[in-house]
């Protein structure tokens, strides 16, 4: 691709539109997932107790799901619409009515929940039918003046019969709810029992039929791609101990590394959990036809249970073992969910076990949608259990285990590690700020809990308060809720830890400690004027996980390796040793050939590749730039990335001048810079391409790229950008004037190449003095000494030798001061030498020459001015 295909792309963009998406707002979104209030329209009369109960609930709403607020916000459209006729006002005001009353019901059984449609509530599962319903009597009474002309009669019963639906499933949910509100004292029908099960409800019942369907027909079964079940692996450590905190799941997981039964060598018999094991058929084995159904679905639930725990205790594993169980994990979770689909829906005990193991089958298949949903169901039924008994501890942790597990289930897709970066592109869930639900109503539980029994339940506070801060900042742009809310929860956690770990030096609450203060890391990366505690943080966390694997490799590895990296992305003075451990640490992970780890030292390469190139050391930076290019696969995002890494590698290689390599990157990364619409990082590819041709003898092209990259640069610096000074932009900015005024030197613009010159070498001074920190010092020093030499050759073109001098001896002491050795030291020493030997100083030549052979570069002293050549 030629530089004449960008042509008039930057220059004659229209400004209102550069200026929008170089501020890449996404207002529109936003105000679709807007949280706080709902209010009622001022304009909009209604009758008292609709008013009432309106502002009730909508104050529960702030933070609720999507399908919620819908439904509230209709409210008022629903009572202005119906009004225009006599006919459907009454039966709209009903309908309101109803439904508000609904809602109220259903957040009764919430307990520890104050928000509406949260995870794991029954107002989150019904709210999509009542949603269909609030919708069909909006679309009824937006068309109520033509349709009540032409058929009143058939308008009003389209609309009794969504009120009477609304009734019928009140009545339903009321009666679970409120069994003794019914009347009458008549005797219960004989399946009253079943009728007044939680799971009876015909919202709940039809999810669990679909998650059945969902086994049956659309989970596949991808022996040859086993990468989506990874992600689970490295859960287990924070989600099993939730699972065990259940009492309907006691003795279902495995508190050991194996507990079975042991058998006679010569007994051939296989337990039906063993059926599973070794099975790798994708059908049940027809060995197992003849076993007892309940028996084969224990066996199906201790697999799935065990399968978990052996990946607790040994982390990740290589992707032949996961690849082989696979297929047997998929056999058992058909097993549970046929016996699931004929349990008696009072036999809520039941149901929640099975849906528990279901829950972990899915996670462990990497099917994070069905899994939620599997762990939601199981949790309304625990909630049901606290909503009868309530003052039951045993009820109370019950749901505080559930809650906790949950909110794992559902930041499992955006987040399965710790790298400070914000998730959302990942986690494109439409309800994802609800995903700290489940978290802040299990922290809201431990108030009742702790009055009775402050003691024993401390562990599991720190574990759900963990949970929380990552669940928040899984919520993606919004850190300030994170910050204000979760920072004080992981302290509290990290408090809890330090107490208890004298009285119980166990690896597993060292580990505990080192996660808590990772994710206090995380929390603090985003805390103004917190850097002090941060790198502090951050190095505890590092130096307890060290500790933690020294005693016990394979389960921590992975936290380890992602508690390195994060450590790295500060730039802390052991960033370079942190760096190399992580690298160590993921290559070795990635014996696992699971993509993440791959995705991983990717970035760890990627960001050894950067220090390499601060320290001037090219030669490392390209080899890592390139291991981190190689590394990466073939998914958008990946190519974004590898854009931005190429773009990387063009000027690592020009300062190693490997020109062609360079500029067959520059021009492979112009397309994907267009079509990003990213004009600075276009500017600079340019202004890199330009001197790669410049250098390689095309001083057309080379001056061509060159002028519109400084033009795009001059363009934007026009925007301004907080926190920046005025008209500063960057490296490339200053290296494009600079290579821009040497080059017009050489081709005989004087006056072009003076005003340029000088404009570079003021900008670099500028940068200069606006560094704060030793390495950004460092690199403005390298970054000025450059502009020093093309403007030293253009000083001499000039006739301006005493200027030339100055500037040259600054540019060697700079980078001599840096122990630079490369293209441009290189030219620098050479342009020296000659200086000298105009002057007659021939017995300084030597020195400075023998310091230019030692450099293995030829420089490129005859590309510069005319003077020079």
């Amino acid at each position: 691709m030629s530089s004449s295909d960008f042509e008039e792309y930057p220059m004659d963009m229209d400004e209102d539109s550069g200026d929008s998406w170089l501020s890449s707002s996404s207002d529109l979104q936003d105000a679709f997932d807007s949280e706080g209030p709902i209010d009622w329209p001022e304009v909009e009369a209604a009758p008292a107790d609709i008013l009432e109960l309106f502002h009730q609930l909508a104050a529960s709403a702030s933070n609720a799901c999507r399908t919620i607020r819908e439904i509230l916000s209709a409210i008022p459209d629903i009572i202005r619409e119906t009004r225009r006729s006599t006919i459907t006002k009454h039966d709209g005001e009903a309908f309101c009515r109803r439904v508000l009353r609904y809602l109220k019901l259903l957040l009764e059984h919430q307990k520890g929940s104050e928000k509406l449609g949260a995870p794991g509530t029954l107002s989150g599962f019904l709210a999509a039918a009542l949603l269909e319903d609030v919708e069909t009597i909006l679309h009824i009474s937006k068309g109520v003046g033509g349709v009540v002309r032409r058929n009143r009669q058939r308008t009003q019963r389209r609309m009794e019969e969504v009120i009477s639906a609304v009734r019928s499933d009140m009545l339903a949910a009321k009666n679970i709810i409120k069994p003794s509100t019914r009347s009458g004292g008549h005797t219960a029908c004989p399946d009253s029992e079943s009728q007044r099960a939680i799971y009876s409800l015909s919202a709940l019942h039809g999810a669990l039929q679909d998650l059945q369907v969902a086994t049956d027909t659309e989970i596949e079964i991808d022996i040859a791609n086993s990468d989506r079940s990874f992600p689970a692996m490295e859960v287990m450590n924070s989600l099993l101990p939730f699972f065990r905190g259940i009492t309907l799941l006691n003795g279902w997981v495995p508190e050991t590394d194996d507990d079975r039964v042991h058998r006679d060598e010569d007994d051939e018999t296989l337990s039906p959990e063993e059926y599973f094991e070794n099975d790798r058929d994708f059908t049940v084995n027809s060995r197992i036809f003849g076993v007892d159904k309940e028996e084969q679905t224990q066996g199906a639930i201790c697999f799935v249970f065990r399968q978990a725990r052996e990946l607790e205790l040994n982390g990740l594993q290589d992707s032949e073992t996961a690849e082989q169980r696979r297929a047997p994990l998929y056999q058992a979770l058909f097993v549970i969910s046929e016996n699931l689909s004929k349990t008696k829906l009072s036999d809520s005990g039941s149901i929640i076990l099975k849906l528990s193991a279901a829950a972990l089958a899915l996670l462990q298949l990497g099917e994070f949608d069905y899994a939620s949903l599997a762990m939601e169901l199981a949790v309304v039924g625990i909630r049901d259990n606290l909503f009868r008994a309530p003052d039951s501890e045993s009820n109370q942790c019950n749901l505080i285990n559930a809650l906790g597990a949950l909110a794992i289930f559902l930041r499992a897709p955006c987040d399965f590690g710790f790298d400070g970066e914000d998730s959302e592109d990942d986690f494109d869930c439409e309800d994802s700020k609800a995903v700290h639900l489940p978290a802040e109503e299990a922290l809201r539980l431990f108030q009742s809990l702790f009055e009775k029994d402050s003691k024993n339940h401390q562990q599991l506070l720190a574990a759900v308060e963990i949970e929380y801060a990552l669940c928040l900042l899984a919520r993606g742009k919004d850190k300030s809720s994170a910050l204000a809310d979760g920072l004080p929860a992981v302290e509290d956690a990290i408090t809890i830890h330090r107490q208890t770990l004298p009285v119980n030096p166990s690896n597993k609450v060292r580990a505990s400690l080192a996660r808590a203060l990772q994710v206090q890391s995380l929390l603090l990366y985003h805390a103004a004027g917190r850097t002090q505690d941060l790198g502090k943080a951050s190095r505890e966390a590092v130096d307890r996980y060290r500790q933690v694997i020294k005693q016990e490799l394979g389960p921590y590895d992975f936290q380890y390796a992602e508690a390195l990296k994060f450590r790295a992305g500060l730039y802390t003075e052991d960033s370079h040793e942190v760096l190399l451990g992580a690298s160590a640490v993921y290559e070795k992970l990635r014996t696992t050939n699971w993509k993440p780890v791959d995705e991983q030292l990717s970035k760890i390469n990627w960001m050894l590749g950067l220090y390499y190139r601060t320290k001037s050391n090219y030669e490392d930076a390209e080899a890592c730039i390139t291991r981190a290019i190689e590394l990466k696969s073939d998914t958008i995002r990946d190519y974004e990335d590898v854009t931005r890494y190429t773009q990387e590698r063009v000027f690592v290689r020009t300062m190693l001048e490997m020109y062609h390599l360079a500029l067959k990157d520059a021009r492979s990364s112009m397309a994907s810079l267009l079509q990003a619409r990213d004009r600075e990082a276009l500017a600079g590819i340019l202004s890199q391409k330009g001197y790669c041709e410049w250098m390689l003898g095309d001083r057309g092209v080379g001056h061509s790229d060159l002028k519109k990259s400084v033009k795009i640069f001059n363009k934007i610096s026009t925007v301004p950008t907080e926190g920046s000074y005025p008209g500063l932009l960057g490296d490339d900015n200053i290296d494009a004037i600079a290579w821009l005024g040497s080059l017009q030197c050489a081709m005989g613009d004087q006056e072009s190449a003076l005003r340029n010159g000088a404009e570079s070498v003021r900008l670099a001074r500028l940068s200069r003095a606006s560094c704060r920190f030793e390495d950004d010092i460092h690199w403005a020093d390298l970054n000025l000494a450059r502009a020093l030499v093309y403007w030293t050759a253009t000083l001499l073109d000039s006739g301006r030798n005493d200027e030339a001098k100055a500037s040259i001896d600054e540019s060697i002491h700079l980078m001599r001061d840096q122990e630079r050795k490369d293209s441009v030291f290189k030219t620098a020493l050479l342009m020296k030498e000659q200086m000298l030997l105009e002057e007659g100083r021939t017995s300084e030549m030597a020195g400075v020459r023998a310091e230019a052979d030692k450099i293995p570069f030829e420089g490129f002293l005859d590309k510069l001015g005319r003077s020079t050549t």
